[in-house]
């Protein structure tokens, strides 16, 4: 392990350029077993002969991450469009020549013409193949289903952990049945554990956890870690998405396995079919690297001069995710909960000035939400500056608040309530809206992990349906 971590430290020794101090990694050591021990209290003393520790990164709100690089992208003229979904391409005289789309909320239906169209929509890749003849789906046809478990209290208090349920056994397990490798990580006030997978079958818009996912999952924690004892009351919300696994892989054993490399058609060359590019991407942290290679593959397509590169981080400023060296603690809105200040300036980072403008006033400062609260000027600040059109998109995709467990329905009310203000709802349109979000967190009741209200639609649902919850990679 340790001729590993320098391996490592040797591969990323450049990981540090650029950084401010607070932003640079360490090397990675190793620790003796009494360390380790002392470390994650409760493991087997006879099985542990030492530990080893490395540094990385980590991302608290990748919905916010993503958010910033569709706002970073309008700011250098990209045409944003929310809520317009692609539903087939337009094809003439051998080229895929645009899009049809929808405008889902008016369901007004319009033509995006283009010289070029990239399809990045990755399990709905080939949602649209069927419309251009002689079209070839060279995109995996196998997806797996990739799940997170949010537990509401920190299991260890300082460290990320890595441990192994060595007895474990499922068909569902991914590669060496007698080893399932967990990571357990601090995140927010609870931790975050995973990855777990398992085939997924049907509709990628029906993409979401179970009770028997969550049951599941809780069974593999406690083997690996057993001091946890955890039970559905420890989890407070569970982050589902999908990967993509190549097909005609499955071996004899039932293995699960995931793609290794994004794959990026040109349709060109596969199909004969100009105009068109299809990617699948395999991990959030490669993103970087493949868009810049989607986007050397347009320019090359389009007879166009590359003249930067996406991944360069050096010679140019940076606009710290952290703002709390530019923010002062009178900046922040006065509030009984210190904790609600420092997640405002975590969450927005250089963009949080702009959001202290709506919560400058009385009630742009009232807190939302009981775990881990927001202001009520973030609500408003989503709907006016982040594009914001449903209850979804404020609880899950802008401000956190139902990303780590479900915030009550005072909460969910609150929210629509302001939402309703701005986006002139009617009294029908506003329940509607806090029924959807609440539909999203049923199948932690189903799972005994928390009650819903009983007067909640979400709460009398048939569980056996499958219900659509918010997605993100990770």
């Amino acid at each position: 392990m340790s001729i590993a971590l320098a391996l490592n430290d040797l591969v990323a020794c450049d990981r540090n350029r650029g950084l401010d101090s607070n932003n640079k990694l360490p090397l990675g050591h190793t620790v003796s077993a009494e360390q380790c021990l002392k470390m994650i209290p409760g493991l087997d003393r006879e099985q542990v002969t030492g530990g080893a520790i490395w540094f990385d990164a980590m991302a608290l709100n990748t919905e916010r991450l993503n958010l910033s690089f569709v706002k970073s992208a309008a700011e250098l003229d990209a045409t944003v469009c929310n809520y317009v979904r692609a539903c087939d391409y337009i094809f003439a005289k051998g080229s895929v020549v645009g899009a049809k789309v929808e405008d889902v909320l008016t369901g007004e239906n319009f033509d995006i013409r283009a010289t070029l169209v990239v399809n990045a929509s990755g399990p709905w890749a080939n949602d649209f193949s069927d419309s251009v003849p002689g079209l070839r789906k060279k995109t995996p046809q196998s997806w797996v289903l990739a799940t997170n478990i949010v537990i509401r209290r920190r299991l260890f208090d300082n460290y990320a952990v890595g441990l192994s349920a060595r007895n474990y056994t499922d068909s569902g397990v991914m590669t060496d049945k007698r080893a399932r490798d967990l990571f357990f990580v601090p995140w927010r006030s609870g931790t975050m554990v995973g990855t777990f997978y398992r085939r997924f079958t049907g509709s990628a818009d029906d993409c979401c956890a179970e009770a028997s996912d969550i049951h599941d999952m809780l069974r593999q924690i406690n083997v690996a870690y057993p001091r946890a004892s955890l039970s559905p009351a420890d989890v407070s919300f569970v982050h589902a998405g999908l990967l993509p696994e190549p097909p005609r892989i499955i071996n004899a054993a039932g293995d699960i396995q995931l793609m290794k490399q994004a794959v990026l058609v040109d349709a060109a060359k596969s199909s004969h079919i100009s105009g068109l590019l299809s990617l699948v991407g395999i991990k959030y942290t490669t993103a970087p690297q493949v868009a810049e290679r989607v986007v050397r593959s347009a320019m090359e397509i389009l007879g166009r001069r590359w003249v930067t590169s996406l991944s360069d981080n050096t010679g140019r400023s940076h606009r710290s995710v952290d703002a709390e060296t530019t923010l002062g603690e009178n900046d922040v809105p006065d509030t009984e909960s210190p904790d609600a200040a420092a997640r405002l300036r975590k969450t927005y980072g250089y963009e949080v000035s702009a959001v202290l403008r709506y919560c400058s006033t009385p009630e742009g400062r009232q807190l939302i939400g009981s775990d881990e609260p927001i202001f009520a000027g973030q609500v408003t600040y989503s709907v006016k500056d982040e594009m914001a059109q449903c209850l979804a998109d404020v609880v899950y995709r802008r401000t956190g608040l139902g990303t780590f467990g479900y915030p009550g329905r005072h909460a969910l009310e609150r929210c629509a309530e302001l939402m309703a203000r701005e986006l002139a709802w009617t009294n029908s349109k506003t329940s509607a809206e806090v029924e959807t979000v609440e539909q999203a967190y049923s199948a932690l009741a189903e799972a005994g992990c928390m009650e819903l209200p009983k007067h909640s639609h979400a709460a009398s649902l048939n569980f056996g349906a499958n219900v659509t919850a918010p997605t993100g990679e990770h």
